[in-house]
């Protein structure tokens, strides 16, 4: 998104989805009106996911016909790793160290997730 323009009609969307989908009695519908792709996973397409999740799940509880089980996100990416710019080959700073084995933990748990497995916890130790 390049302008508060951009994030509003994003916004209004998301509410003409929500209300459709409330007033659709298929649930095969209701579940394919509630999937949002997002391409790119640099910092905007992560974050406008991120953000996508937030309103959307915050907003269910106010549709009397919809659960959070309905909603399906995707981010799509061709590279082999999720925000590239974070890549372990660069130099980071040391905070960075637990914002990058955190984001690889996160991914696991969403890939576990989609495959019914455990989530693993995130616990850190700073390194040197």
């Amino acid at each position: 998104m390049k302008s508060l323009s951009d994030a509003m009609k994003l916004r209004n969307q998301l509410i003409a989805v929500l209300e459709e989908a409330d007033a659709e009695r298929s649930a095969q519908t209701r579940r394919q009106l509630l999937s949002v792709a997002v391409a790119g996973a640099g910092f905007a397409g992560v974050e406008t996911l991120a953000s996508i999740n937030d309103f959307l799940r915050v907003s269910i509880p106010f549709y009397r016909n919809l659960v959070d089980d309905d909603l399906t996100l995707t981010l799509a990416h061709p590279g082999e790793v999720i925000l590239p710019e974070l890549s372990t080959s660069k130099l980071c700073p040391k905070t960075a160290q637990h914002g990058l084995r955190q984001g690889k933990v996160a991914a696991q748990n969403i890939a576990a997730w989609y495959r019914g497995g455990a989530f693993v916890p995130f616990y850190f130790k700073t390194i040197g």
